[in-house]
Formats: C-alpha cells, structure tokens, sequence
C-alpha cells in the first residue's frame, strides 16, 4: 500500500507488526524513506540525492516559495544552505542517525506552510 502520510506510515508499521513481529531498523527506515519521498513530491520536489552527510532537494520551477525560504533561513540556518542560482535547499546532519527523522520533521514543516499558502 501507498505510504503518503504518518497515519499511513503506522498503518504499515502496525500491520506488520501483526503478521511478522517487529520489524527490523532497515525496514522501518524504507517506510520512513517511502514517507519522505511521498511528502517531498507533495511540495514540488522532484530530486533527492544525498553526499556524505549532506542531503539536497531539488525543487519544481517556482515551488521554492518564499515561506519555505523564511522557515529554513529562520529555524534551519545553521543546518541548510539555499542554492542562489538553482531551485536547491541542502540539508547537512550534524548526527547521522537522526538523519531520516529530522528530515521527516522539516518537509513536514513545509508541508504545513504548503498548505497554508494554498
């Protein structure tokens, strides 16, 4: 089943829960992924790539919108860079294995100002 919001993401967890036990870190990271992906695309995402410690997100042409610019410059501004040039916010983990779920927590925050701005 598709994986588009956190309501989703316990329903696959619980689910498998029920048929398997619990599941494994490495899976339970490939819902949290199916989650941000699913949340980044619902934003004008369209590229997520990750180097090292650093993961960057490729924006639609004109869905950088200046609220998220604003979030990232005033709550995230020691963790993310905006490309000047290129739709492009580069987020760097300072704490690899909080990776996913920080990551989780800022699209959700831009997910909230998306529909805001709506």
């Amino acid at each position: 089943s598709a994986i588009e919001t956190q309501d989703d993401e316990k329903d696959v967890i619980d689910e498998l829960i029920d048929r398997f036990g619990e599941p494994p870190k490495p899976v339970r990271n490939l819902i949290e992924i199916a989650l941000i992906k699913a949340m980044a695309n619902n934003i004008g995402i369209t590229e997520i790539t990750q180097k090292g410690t650093g993961v960057s997100f490729t924006f639609s042409e004109d869905m950088l919108k200046d609220s998220f610019i604003e979030l990232i410059l005033g709550n995230y501004y020691d963790t993310c860079t905006i490309n000047p040039k290129k739709p492009i916010i580069t987020y760097r983990e300072k704490q690899p294995l909080k990776m996913l779920a920080n990551i989780k927590f800022l699209l959700q925050q831009l997910n909230e100002l998306h529909k805001e701005d709506k």
